[in-house]
């Protein structure tokens, strides 16, 4: 079995620390067996920027003071290495440093998922570990140099733009016209995600792709959530209005709870209660469990004969998700705004919103046509 390859830059000066880290990696090539870690080290800043522009490198392990090539002034060599990783590369970074109190880079906290700070009094291996669950959940390898994005921009530069560049020859300003291709590359790279590589089907998408955290816009506009008193909102102002700013009210959905909706906490529920018989008789999937799951699959595609009114939106970290209720509206000045932005509803979900919320006011009844007349008609 092929074990799959993690490089790692080692920024270290000191002999010794650069033993202990290569002893470690030893020890974790010897017993795992799905990853192996190659490594290049590097002891000077200079050395690490020019190794880093050469090779493509998972991860970087970052010694914070490199005393033979100090700069000048108090800012530590390490700090500035890191300040230029996070503005040109896409690659986590670990900080292992005798006084990681000093690791101060630009844009980075604590709280950074792909930014670790680890005292070298402290277990090597556990450096390691992290780095085995950065590599499994995948996105480092997605979003590096040499990840699949890079593939598809190949294909949208040779096999779309070289073909079709003519079509913005057009556009005069040159700033506009770069926006353009910019929004034209976008389009197409999803158009490569929404499918599989392979045989060409449509892949389900991931219910964290549902928003875009934290928001990209700082002005209000359709599809942000947002908090007030514990309660959460949804903006069904058309998207038209609020870009050229012609509204004078802003229009709001509550999202109402799970729990709330009576005929999904009832399916819910049903689905939980198979699920809970079938682990413990160890059975195969029974019938039953398979049939609840689909019945509460519908709520999730707003397709069940009893969402007509809400539109469901998942959870989110700290936002517990819910139905968009489109019972429950209320309109709101935008000069007296209490509501605090936390979340957008991407694009490719957004607009099913807006066509399902102007699909359940649009409705039309018609007259009941009697069953017995239309029946003899058709017999005769």
């Amino acid at each position: 079995m092929n074990r799959y390859e993690i490089k790692v830059l080692i920024v270290e000066d000191k002999k010794d620390h650069i033993q202990v880290l290569e002893d470690t990696i030893e020890e974790f090539n010897e017993s795992n067996e799905n990853y192996l870690i190659k490594y290049k080290t590097s002891s000077t800043y200079e050395d690490s920027l020019s190794i880093l522009l050469e090779d493509d490198f998972d991860v970087a392990i970052i010694d914070l003071s490199l005393s033979n090539t100090r700069l000048s002034g108090e800012t530590l060599e390490g700090n500035k290495l890191i300040n230029i990783i996070t503005k040109k590369l896409r690659i986590p970074i670990i900080v292992r440093s005798g006084h990681p109190e000093d690791a101060k880079p630009d844009d980075l906290n604590d709280d950074n998922e792909f930014y670790k700070v680890y005292s070298k009094s402290e277990d090597a291996s556990e450096i390691l570990n992290q780095i085995k669950t950065w590599i499994e959940s995948g996105l480092s390898q997605a979003l590096k140099a040499s990840g699949p994005i890079e593939e598809y921009l190949q294909n949208i530069f040779w096999v779309h733009f070289s073909e079709n560049f003519n079509q913005w020859n057009s556009i005069e300003d040159k700033s506009t016209q770069q926006k353009s291709l910019l929004r034209y590359t976008f389009y197409l790279l999803q158009e490569y995600l929404g499918i599989n590589g392979e045989d060409g089907s449509f892949e389900p998408f991931h219910s964290a792709e549902f928003y875009i955290y934290p928001p990209v816009r700082n002005n209000l506009f359709f599809g942000d959530i947002l908090s007030h008193n514990d309660e959460y909102y949804f903006i069904l102002t058309p998207a038209c209005e609020m870009a050229q700013e012609k509204y004078s009210k802003v229009l709001l959905a509550k999202i109402t709870n799970f729990e709330d909706v009576s005929g999904f906490s009832s399916t819910k529920q049903q689905f939980f209660d198979a699920m809970k018989q079938y682990t413990d008789s160890e059975m195969d999937v029974p019938k039953k469990v398979t049939k609840s799951r689909d019945e509460l699959a519908r709520w999730f595609r707003n397709g069940h004969s009893n969402s007509l009114g809400y539109h469901f939106i998942p959870p989110y970290s700290d936002f517990p998700g819910g139905f968009i209720d489109f019972q429950q509206l209320v309109s709101i000045s935008p000069d007296d705004f209490p509501y605090q932005k936390i979340l957008t509803v991407s694009s490719q979900f957004s607009k099913d919103v807006s066509s399902r919320f102007s699909l359940y006011y649009a409705r039309q009844g018609q007259p009941n046509l009697n069953p017995d007349t239309i029946i003899n008609i058709l017999s005769s």
